[in-house]
C-alpha cells in the first residue's frame, strides 16, 4: 500500500514539474512570437496573462490583461464575449493582487456586457461572483482603510 502512495506521489510531482515545464515554455514562444495585426497581439497578450494567472503571478497577468483588453478598446470590441472574458480574468487577478474594489468594478462591467450577448448561466454565474466575492471583500477593504 505505501509503495502504491509513494508512486502516486512521485507521479504527480512529476506531472506538476513536467506541466511547469510545459508552461514555461508556452511563455517563452509566446514572449518571443511576432504578431503581424493588433486582433492577433491581444490574443498574444490574453494568452500570457492566462499563462501567469496559471501560475499565480497575479500582478504580472493583470498587467497583460489590461494591455490586451486596451487593444481590444482601440479596435472597438469592447461589446464582445472575449472581451468581457478577459475582463473577467483581469477582475480575477486584481482581486487576487489585493484591490477587490477595482475587481468589483471590472466584474460589474462584464455583467453590463453578459446581459446583452452572454447565456442566463454566465449572467448568473458572474453575478454570484460579485454577490460572493467581490463586493463582500471590497466592503471589508473601505472598512479597514477608515480605520
Amino acid at each position: 500500500m505505501k509503495l502504491i502512495t509513494l508512486f502516486t506521489l512521485i507521479l504527480f510531482a512529476t506531472s506538476f514539474v513536467y506541466a511547469e515545464s510545459i508552461t514555461e515554455e508556452l511563455e517563452k514562444s509566446f514572449k518571443s512570437t511576432k504578431t503581424s495585426n493588433l486582433e492577433d497581439e491581444a490574443k498574444r497578450l490574453s494568452a500570457l496573462g492566462s499563462l501567469n494567472h496559471q501560475k499565480g503571478d497575479y500582478e504580472t497577468a493583470l498587467k497583460y490583461y489590461e494591455k490586451s483588453l486596451s487593444i481590444r478598446e482601440k479596435l472597438g470590441e469592447v461589446e464582445n464575449l472575449s472581451y468581457a472574458n478577459i475582463l473577467f480574468l483581469s477582475a480575477i487577478a486584481s482581486h487576487k493582487s489585493g484591490n477587490s474594489c477595482k475587481a468589483l468594478k471590472k466584474m460589474n462591467n462584464v455583467i453590463m456586457v453578459y446581459k446583452v450577448l452572454a447565456p442566463k448561466e454566465k449572467i448568473t454565474v458572474a453575478q454570484k461572483e460579485i454577490d460572493t466575492v467581490y463586493q463582500p471583500a471590497c466592503d471589508m477593504s473601505l472598512l479597514l482603510s477608515k480605520k
